[in-house]
């Protein structure tokens, strides 16, 4: 059997119905990025005043900060 921090063991995880753990969730986050042929390492988000930071707040389901929705604000005029 696999240890934990690679596909087979987030396979498991699944397989298993059970939640995935934090480093079985990194192993599975490299193979796709590896699979669909992006860097290994992900981009550096964006600091909040930003509207890709309010999205992130959006898609977290989070309030947003005020500068994210300033931030929303200038996009939705801009466009």
């Amino acid at each position: 059997m696999k240890p934990c921090g690679t596909e087979a063991a987030y396979r498991r995880h699944k397989y298993r119905r059970e939640p995935a753990c934090n480093p079985c969730l990194d192993a599975h986050r490299r193979y796709n990025r590896l699979r669909l042929g992006l860097p290994e390492e992900a981009r550096p988000l964006l600091p909040h005043g930003t509207y890709a930071a309010w999205m992130r707040h959006y898609r977290e389901r989070s309030s947003p900060c005020s500068p994210c929705v300033d931030a929303l604000a200038r996009y939705r005029r801009a466009s």
